[in-house]
């Protein structure tokens, strides 16, 4: 599938594309690998609908991501751009359930950007470590040591929210084995 002929298309609203390609991603007609493989050559606007797109679509259907996906997309959360580092952390929180194997490289990844001066990506930063949080995997004894420093210097109550609603419902069903380490 050409995509940069689609991005240069005008007639197409900028809001519209992550749609429009979320829908490619569901029916098959766009791999995610292809989708990555265009977004990490792009400039931020593009990578980051491409993302959103990747986001959107996993909501629906987890199963369109591979593991090497999954692994482009935590390394994408080393991006420069804000937008690509919260939509990275956006699909990840849709889909690492699936990945235990990979929250350890996720929790490195993403705890950088919990000192971010964007609010967004903080909070998204914040969506996916709970998420990770809540599978009680073996990364969850440091996850929950820097969720107390976060807790501590993060300014955003809306972003606090997140982690003691995570901690509040682990704390409602917690660990049963000593996989804390």
């Amino acid at each position: 599938m050409e995509l940069l002929p689609f991005f240069k298309d005008k007639t197409i609203k900028p809001s519209e594309r992550a749609g429009i390609i979320s829908r490619w991603l569901i029916d098959g007609s766009l791999s995610c690998t292809e989708l990555i493989a265009f977004a990490i050559t792009q400039k931020e606007a593009v990578a980051g609908s491409c993302i959103e797109a990747i986001e959107h679509a996993t909501l629906n259907k987890t199963a369109i991501v591979s593991t090497q996906n999954i692994e482009q997309i935590i390394d994408l959360l080393k991006s420069d751009a804000p937008r690509v580092k919260w939509e990275c952390a956006r699909t990840i929180s849709n889909v690492i359930s699936g990945y235990p194997d990979l929250c350890n490289k996720a929790v490195q990844q993403l705890l950088p950007n919990t000192t971010h001066p964007g609010t967004v990506v903080r909070w998204s930063a914040a969506i996916a470590l709970s998420e990770v949080l809540l599978m009680k995997t073996e990364v969850n004894g440091l996850l929950l040591q820097e969720i107390e420093k976060i807790l501590a210097t993060e300014e955003k109550n809306s972003i606090k929210n997140i982690y003691l609603k995570a901690l509040k419902k682990l704390a409602k069903n917690p660990l049963k084995s000593s996989k804390t380490s």
